[in-house]
């Protein structure tokens, strides 16, 4: 083999490696699918009678940041009646940053009504406790992971952020005008969803929008 066909063979063999790379970056890894805490088929959960579903639950707090300044470090969780949870969050230099003016913009930032950058779950319901299991999606070739939060329902405006059944955030409500749609990339992912029909069915009618 000459000096140029090897070459060629190497950046073809790199191309192939950095392809594979990307392909499995997108696929969300079998160890989360198989301990989901549970599948998705658009029931109505009925947490509307716990907590007012017209808005979303926010939280901020002052962190220490450079120079011996603060910072406004907030969280986001939006829930919705058919299973799913959103939840996004950021951190500004401005100690007097106005968190629910950013959370309006971020919503209105949607595309046509679909919420982006941020996590994707779903929750459980049991008693007073929200249970969510978090996907975090990011860019590729950087890996899929999951994570689990208890949120404690206090009031249909107030709920309460559970480490190790001590409170680490409380969320109050904020309403929204019109909050996007719960459409989002895990919809697309067969596993996610407890029957095969249900799925194709979305996928049909996701492809007609």
């Amino acid at each position: 083999m000459n000096i140029i066909m090897y070459k060629k063979h190497f950046f073809k063999m790199i191309y192939i490696l950095s392809l594979l790379m990307i392909v499995n970056s997108c696929v969300v890894p079998r160890h989360i699918k198989n301990t989901f805490i549970g599948c998705y088929d658009g029931t109505p959960t009925g947490i509307d009678t716990l907590l007012d579903l017209s808005g979303c639950f926010h939280t901020s707090s002052l962190v220490p940041f450079r120079n011996e300044r603060l910072a406004t470090n907030f969280y986001v969780l939006i829930f919705y009646n058919d299973g799913m949870v959103f939840r996004f969050g950021g951190v500004s230099s401005d100690p007097f940053y106005n968190v629910p003016a950013r959370i309006q913009q971020k919503l209105y930032e949607a595309y046509p009504d679909r919420l982006r950058n941020g996590d994707w779950g779903l929750y459980e319901l049991k008693d007073d406790i929200i249970k969510v299991q978090f996907i975090y999606r990011p860019n590729p070739p950087e890996k899929y992971d999951s994570y689990i939060v208890r949120y404690k329902v206090i009031d249909k405006h107030t709920i309460q952020e559970m480490l190790f059944n001590d409170i680490k955030e409380t969320y109050n409500f904020m309403p929204i005008e019109k909050l996007p749609s719960s459409e989002c990339w895990l919809k697309s992912e067969k596993w996610f969803w407890c029957d095969e029909e249900l799925y194709k069915r979305h996928k049909q009618t996701s492809k007609s929008r």
